[in-house]
């Protein structure tokens, strides 16, 4: 006799389908009384035209650049909070408890980290369709990105939405392209969140005490954290996280596998925060990816190897972990490596109000910012230079005579803040241009330096927006203490913006500043004081680095000894002054 669908043999079993079949009915009845059936945004979605659209549409673009910032300013956060941390500990440790400023600093840092992650978390989900539980996804390079839709068994439709997609991806098509982009941000989003958590929430929930003051002391805060570690805990999470996280690292493979380097800022950007986040990390690091099973394998690691948030303060000690900021450095600066007295001969070879320029290539932050240079800081002297201008006993710089005269001479807005540093500090570069105004007053002198003095302690403009002076970035440093300079902006993300490369552009011909001196991969150029700085300062803003290397080697005349330039370059400075 044929066996039909169902075979009930204990009254067990028939309780189950009892429950199932009542379940259905009840299911039925709520469907027919309240419209149609709901399911999630990415089921509503059109993926014939998702795939269709072109990889570098304006929409796509756009939230792209938004992510930047939020990702460095996500960035930030946790390397404050995890300098706080250290704080908070050691205070509980030799007290008992914090102080009531330390209080305050905490809940805005839950505040500041519950609005980041909301704003993260609507990229993460909006981009988050390819790694649904609804869509399957397979990755083969060179099959042609295509997808196709399945139902499901009519009794499994009965309870949940069942239309599976599925979507073979192929990274050398447009289409691939494209949704594997969107993936990267999701995923890199999802890193970010995860994280952040790891590194700054995590560790605070381990104590009783600060516990219960983030989830129930302030109202703007009550119960929101508690209601983040359930979500961060949540299967349904970490299984996107999982599936997002396989694909990508195939991708990752067989781009260094086919030595398919990254095409652009964007990608490079993308492709660097997922690889060198420490979650992702992590899993790659504690599983292997091949195999039928993979994925079951990476879901497993996520879901049940705690031992990631278990051992997140081991991390603050740890080389994994070792940059604190998470923004990625590779290496040292090359001129980190100069020798003293050529360091020493760049110091004495400025003057208070030099505009200080530099480029990382080596740090993911400098992959922000469009243009050559990536970062503006300004020289503000030492303390005879400053008694000279008039401006030692002003009350702007009062508060900075310790700073100043153990060598902090040069004012900079940091992620953390705007700040005063030394030479030492800054020179963990690869590229140096210095900008100098020639033709400043005495009384514009005194004013340019206390505007100066003026910017230090406020907080870092991840907007970059030229117009509020309430918070600050790099360039902006530039653009408030010259204001009588015509600076070039640009329209961004809303709001005027100015780059580094805008500060740079007034040092070439027919600009109110000139180039001093100028390093580019370590190396000092050559200046033979007839305008050649300014040629090669040219070829760097435009980055047509080949026709600069060419330059150089037809300029065998010029003196390229350091110790020769900065004696020249003093003695100029000494006539200038007389």
């Amino acid at each position: 006799m044929r066996r039909g669908p169902l075979r009930v043999r204990s009254m067990e079993g028939q309780m189950r389908v009892f429950k199932i079949i009542a379940t259905f009915v009840m299911l039925s009845a709520l469907g027919s009384c309240s419209g149609p059936q709901f399911r999630p945004d990415h089921q509503n979605r059109d993926l014939a035209g998702e795939l269709n659209t072109e990889i570098h549409d304006p929409e796509l673009k756009a939230e792209l650049e938004t992510f930047k910032l939020l990702s460095e300013e996500a960035l930030v956060w946790r390397a404050l909070a995890i300098e706080f941390y250290k704080q908070v500990k050691d205070a509980l440790e030799d007290d008992g408890h914090i102080n009531h400023a330390e209080l305050l600093l905490l809940h805005q840092n839950a505040e500041k980290y519950l609005s980041l992650r909301e704003r993260i978390m609507k990229i993460a989900e909006r981009r988050e369709w390819l790694s649904s539980s609804l869509t399957k996804v397979t990755y083969e390079p060179g099959a042609g990105t295509h997808f196709s839709k399945r139902i499901g068994h009519p009794w499994r439709r009965a309870f949940l939405p069942t239309e599976v997609q599925t979507v073979v991806l192929d990274p050398t098509d447009p289409q691939g392209e494209k949704a594997l982009t969107e993936l990267k941000i999701s995923l890199a989003a999802a890193m970010l969140l995860l994280d952040n958590y790891v590194y700054g929430i995590y560790p605070y929930f381990q104590n009783k005490h600060i516990r219960y003051l983030l989830n129930r002391d302030y109202s703007s805060t009550r119960g929101k954290l508690q209601e983040v570690t359930a979500e961060f805990v949540k299967a349904s999470n970490r299984r996107k996280v999982a599936k997002a996280i396989a694909v990508i690292h195939k991708d990752l493979q067989w781009r260094a596998e086919n030595n398919k380097v990254p095409q652009t800022n964007d990608d490079f950007f993308l492709e660097l925060l997922v690889s060198e986040s420490p979650t992702y990390r992590h899993v790659v690091s504690t599983g292997k990816f091949g195999g039928p099973n993979s994925m079951d394998y990476i879901e497993g690691i996520i879901q049940g190897d705690l031992r990631l948030t278990r051992r997140s303060s081991s991390f603050y000690s740890s080389k994994f972990f070792g940059n604190t900021l998470g923004l990625v450095q590779f290496r040292k600066g090359k001129l980190k490596k100069l020798p003293e007295t050529e360091k020493q001969g760049i110091e004495a070879a400025m003057k208070p109000l030099d505009i200080l320029l530099e480029k990382t290539p080596f740090r993911l932050t400098d992959r922000f910012i469009p243009g050559h240079w990536g970062h503006v800081a300004i020289w503000v002297g030492n303390e005879e230079e400053l008694r000279a201008a008039g401006v030692w006993d002003h009350m702007a710089v009062v508060p900075h005579h310790e700073a100043i005269r153990s060598g902090r001479r040069i004012v900079e807005a940091l992620r953390p803040g705007v700040q005063v540093n030394t030479l030492e500090h800054f020179l963990n570069i690869d590229d140096l241009l210095v900008l100098r105004h020639p033709t400043l007053t005495a009384e514009q002198q005194r004013e340019y330096l206390i505007r100066t003095f003026e910017q230090l302690g406020k907080e870092y403009d991840f907007n970059f927006d030229v117009e509020t002076d309430r918070k600050i970035v790099c360039s902006e440093l530039a653009y408030v203490v010259f204001h009588n300079i015509e600076w070039p902006t640009q329209r961004a993300l809303g709001r005027y913006t100015i780059s580094p490369d805008h500060v740079a552009i007034k040092g070439l011909p027919g600009g109110p500043l000139i180039p001093i001196m100028i390093y580019h991969n370590g190396e000092l150029l050559p200046d033979d004081h007839q305008g050649s700085l300014q040629v090669m300062l040219k070829m760097l803003l435009e980055e047509k680095y080949k026709e600069l290397k060419e330059y150089l080697g037809k300029r065998e005349e010029a003196p390229k000894d350091a110790a020769v330039f900065y004696k020249t370059l003093m003695e100029l400075n000494h006539h200038e002054n007389e």
